[in-house]
Parts: structure tokens; C-alpha cells; sequence
């Protein structure tokens, strides 16, 4: 008479993603509390040591929130995260880390890498199937990208990027939670317009207003 086989449970199959889902990761540096999570916001941001992005100590506590979720430590969340347009973000070499890092993601693998396509691949753990990331330049067109700095300079590792942004959405979407990556949030933000062309389109309106007013000769 055979024994009877208990599946295993997702705890046993992947014990690395315990680690994330728990609500006390090992290893941190990370304030307890809300209060104590605000005051070290201020003092790190009174430091001068953070980067030129954290201009509040609200935005310093949001990342500091967002990377204690995703079990990081205290300088490895403002080294990490950014906030853009208000929402916390990461760029995609540090979430994928922590997808690998927690055992949400293997075997990632690069197909095709060039300044037109970028090619992924990775696997869930335990699974045979590959899914697959991919970006292409034309897709960037469309999108109004390619006129951007980043994207005239380094064609290659914006694809990448982005290739592995939903190459994540796929194979490891709790490590994702729904927001943006840094890279998607800083390519649909829209910077404020340059001071020459407002100061343009300010005089453009002020002669519309004064031709409106004109009276005409036959008046």
C-alpha cells in the first residue's frame, strides 16, 4: 500500500519569496514606526547626503516606507528608490535583484540586446515555461520617447530597461506592486516647459489680447 503525497506548500517550493511577504525581513536597519520612520526622513534629508531628487523629508519617508515593503534597509532604500511624479519607483537593475535575491525569478537571460530591440527571458521558479520581455525602438517612437536625452544617448539600455520592466510585470509582479519603474515614471513625466518658451507663448498672448482690443478705423 503506497504512502500518501502531501504537496508541497508554496512556502516549501519557494522559500525565498517568504522572505519578502515577511513582515519583519532580516537583517534591516529600518526605523519600526511611522514616527520614528519620519524623523529619520528629516535627518537624513538635513544631512546633505541624499541624492538631489529628495527635496522633502515626505519624499525621504516615502521611500523609506516603499523600500521597508520590499525589505530593504534604511540607505539601501534612498541609494535605491526614487520618487517621481509623487510615487515611489525603482530603477529595473534593482528590482530584478530582488526578485533573484528572493527566489521570485530565475534564469533570466538576456536573448537580444541592440540600439532597435531588446529581447528577455526569465522563468518562474519551478516552472518550465520561459516568458519573455520585449522593446523595441518603434514601440519608443510611438510612444514620443526617442527625442528624450536618455533615449538619443543610450538606446540600448532604455530598451533593456524597459524589456525587463515587463518582463517583471509578468514573472514577478509582487515585486513590482502595481507602480511604475523608475524608468517608465521618468519617460512619462512631462518636464516644465523651458523659460524661453513660456516667456513666447506669454508675449504670443499678450498681442492676441492687444489686437483684440484694437478699434477699427471704420468704428
Amino acid at each position: 500500500m503506497s504512502a500518501t503525497m502531501t504537496a508541497p506548500t508554496a512556502q516549501q517550493q519557494f522559500p525565498g519569496a517568504a522572505k519578502l511577504l515577511a513582515s519583519t525581513p532580516p537583517h534591516r536597519s529600518m526605523p519600526p514606526d511611522i514616527q520614528a520612520k519620519l524623523a529619520m526622513a528629516e535627518v537624513l534629508l538635513k544631512s546633505g547626503l541624499l541624492p538631489q531628487h529628495f527635496r522633502s523629508k515626505e519624499a525621504v519617508f516615502v521611500a523609506l516606507q516603499y523600500g521597508d515593503e520590499l525589505g530593504m534597509g534604511a540607505w539601501e532604500s534612498v541609494r535605491n528608490i526614487y520618487v517621481v511624479n509623487g510615487k515611489p519607483t525603482c530603477d529595473t537593475n534593482t528590482l530584478r535583484g530582488l526578485a533573484e535575491q528572493y527566489g521570485l525569478m530565475s534564469n533570466f537571460r538576456v536573448v537580444e540586446r541592440t540600439d532597435t530591440r531588446c529581447i528577455v527571458h526569465a522563468r518562474r521558479p519551478g516552472e518550465p515555461e520561459e516568458h519573455e520581455g520585449v522593446f523595441t525602438i518603434e514601440e519608443a517612437k510611438r510612444a514620443g520617447l526617442t527625442g528624450k536625452d536618455n533615449w538619443r544617448g543610450y538606446p540600448a539600455d532604455m530598451l533593456f530597461a524597459r524589456a525587463t520592466g515587463r518582463l517583471l510585470k509578468v514573472v514577478s509582479p509582487r515585486v513590482i506592486g502595481g507602480l511604475p519603474t523608475r524608468e517608465e515614471a521618468e519617460d512619462e513625466s512631462a518636464p516644465p516647459a523651458p523659460a524661453w518658451q513660456m516667456t513666447a507663448k506669454l508675449l504670443g498672448e499678450m498681442r492676441a489680447i492687444g489686437k483684440a482690443r484694437e478699434i477699427p478705423e471704420e468704428a
